[in-house]
């Protein structure tokens, strides 16, 4: 899957295979699976610059790694912050560094 802002690859996808395709497309490139591991990313996903569907399988951390490389959710700073917005906040950067995480250690894998 890829847009403008970034491409999701089969996790199998060598690292000199990502570099490349970064390259020629001019966006990040990650691994990763959709529909709890699915690799088959194209089969349960669709996105574009502004937003993405996925199977109904997909899960969370899926989710968070999906707006992590397409840039779908980035923080709206002109927000009033009050506390349950802080708390919302603080809880989606914890989501996202978790799928950060995983995805890194998948990589590695």
């Amino acid at each position: 899957a890829v847009s403008n802002n970034g491409a999701l690859v089969h996790p199998k996808c060598t690292k000199d295979e990502q570099k490349e395709l970064s390259s020629l497309l001019q966006v990040p490139v990650m691994t990763g699976t959709v529909n709890r591991g699915s690799s088959v990313i194209g089969s349960a996903m669709v996105v574009n610059d502004w937003c993405s569907f996925v199977g109904s399988d997909t899960t969370a951390t899926e989710i968070g790694v999906i707006e992590n490389i397409f840039n779908l959710n980035p923080d709206n700073n002109d927000e009033v912050d009050n506390d349950k917005n802080k708390q919302i906040n603080k809880m989606k950067q914890q989501i996202k560094k978790a799928a950060l995480q995983k995805a890194m250690i998948d990589d590695l894998i």
